[in-house]
């Protein structure tokens, strides 16, 4: 975002419109066009769980009982804003209707909230780096209130020639698709939706000495030993995720130079060709 953001002011712009809003607005996301299904497999799951778990002296060894530690914890870590946010959005919402709300209704507005507010942040931020104002036509009052407001079979609909492999067969946004259609070719209104995606975290090897004597390695107070043996059994996600800890800890808390943690990166890490 910074780099385009560049890009325009090296080209002589001052301000760009952004996107931002239509895929909460109007159910954009890869993900929930297939949720429903998603949602239905695990519950049959979880009632054959429930099932089976009733076998006595049996059913417990093959399902003990799952631990929500996890999701507590991660809503520790974001201060409970995402539940609050989700919770006070239901309560509102079912107190205003007179009819039961299916769980997708809620679905607008639960990322018109916490989720959309980490992009926007994301984006006035990385404008404001490169002085370009942003402005985003998506999250007029009026267009927000006549979405959110939206049947959602205007939004996520079944359609038997979408073959996008993130949700087969079901056209996502639909009705901002429709409209487009009337203004633009459909291999540009019906183009499946492409994000700024990028594999070099994936493609990132770390070498373990790269640990030794390091800010993350002190900070669990471990020893050289230990910290390789914990960097053997973590999978790439969990060594790129104390690979960014040491680098903002040697950044942030020991206040080293960039020059030096750079040196220390191309020293220890390599990326493969893609």
């Amino acid at each position: 975002l910074m780099m385009v953001a560049e890009l325009a002011r090296e080209s002589g712009v001052k301000g760009l419109l952004s996107g931002e809003g239509s895929d909460e607005c109007f159910l954009g996301y890869p993900w929930l066009g297939r949720q429903r299904l998603v949602d239905r497999w695990f519950r049959t799951l979880r009632q054959a769980q429930r099932l089976l778990s009733r076998i006595p002296g049996f059913g417990r060894v093959l399902f003990p009982i799952a631990s929500s530690a996890p999701e507590t914890v991660k809503s520790l870590m974001n201060r409970r804003e995402i539940e609050d946010d989700r919770a006070l959005v239901r309560a509102t919402l079912r107190g205003a209707s007179t009819s039961t709300l299916a769980d997708q209704e809620f679905w607008s507005l639960d990322y018109l909230g916490h989720h959309l507010r980490t992009l926007l942040h994301r984006n006035d931020t990385m404008g404001m780096a490169a002085s370009i104002e942003a402005r985003f036509p998506f999250l007029d009052n009026d267009l927000v209130r006549t979405a959110v407001n939206l049947p959602f079979k205007h939004k996520l609909r079944l359609s038997p020639t979408t073959f996008e492999k993130a949700h087969p067969f079901v056209r996502d946004k639909w009705i901002v698709r429709m409209i487009a259609d009337r203004y633009m070719p459909r291999s540009l209104s019906r183009r499946i939706k492409v994000g700024f995606w990028t594999t070099a975290f994936e493609r990132m090897k770390v070498q373990a000495a790269y640990f030794d004597e390091s800010f993350t390695r002190d900070l669990f107070s471990l020893t050289t030993r230990q910290m390789r043996s914990v960097l053997e059994s973590a999978d790439q996600d969990l060594a790129m995720r104390l690979l960014h800890l040491d680098i903002w800890g040697r950044t942030c808390v020991e206040e080293r130079s960039h020059d030096s943690t750079r040196e220390r990166i191309q020293a220890h890490i390599s990326v493969r060709p893609d």
